[in-house]
């Protein structure tokens, strides 16, 4: 098992060739997640009626990056100097912090799960991480990395690409906004 300071190395690595060898482009838009913090409530308080206890928003932005992202082929592809290559399921890299530094733990057929199987299986995941319990298997084969910062107090961040991935979304902290016409 390599040490801390290897496994780190490792990743600071990868980080550098990713930026060095692919095009980093970063876009930020906002939305209006009133009621996705809505829903989060209501799922919250009847949670384990409704047969979904302790979702996160998180667990959410998940779920909803499984779907979306089929409707853009080319942000869940993975690209080399000879191809890029179209996947026809969603495998969500879930960027997780540990005390061995950033892993991405795999969430396999994402887009074929519901939201109570996203959750379950991303915080095992996250576990298997932090415990160093997680297999090489686990933290391959993503098509799209979910990055969340949101409970950081973080306004904007440029997420590092996974190579062979083409996409990652970073999410920040929400923010009180002024919605004009509203």
């Amino acid at each position: 098992i390599p040490s801390k300071a290897q496994f780190r190395k490792v990743i600071a690595q990868n980080m550098h060739d990713s930026l060095a060898g692919m095009a980093q482009l970063s876009m930020t838009a906002y939305f209006d997640c009133k009621e996705l913090f809505e829903y989060r409530a209501k799922v919250k308080a009847m949670g384990e009626k409704l047969g979904y206890p302790n979702i996160s928003i998180n667990d959410m932005i998940l779920f909803a990056v499984s779907r979306v992202v089929l409707n853009y082929p080319l942000f869940n592809a993975h690209f080399s100097d000879k191809e890029t290559t179209l996947w026809k399921h969603v495998h969500v890299g879930v960027a997780t912090n540990t005390d061995r530094g950033l892993m991405v733990p795999t969430l396999k057929y994402a887009d074929l799960k519901s939201l109570n199987e996203i959750s379950e299986e991303a915080k095992a995941l996250s576990k298997a991480c932090r415990e160093n319990t997680i297999s090489p298997d686990q933290l391959s084969g993503g098509t799209i990395t979910v990055t969340n910062l949101g409970n950081n107090g973080i306004s904007t961040f440029t997420p590092v690409i996974n190579p062979p991935q083409t996409a990652i979304i970073g999410v920040c902290s929400p923010e009180w906004r002024v919605r004009p016409g509203a």
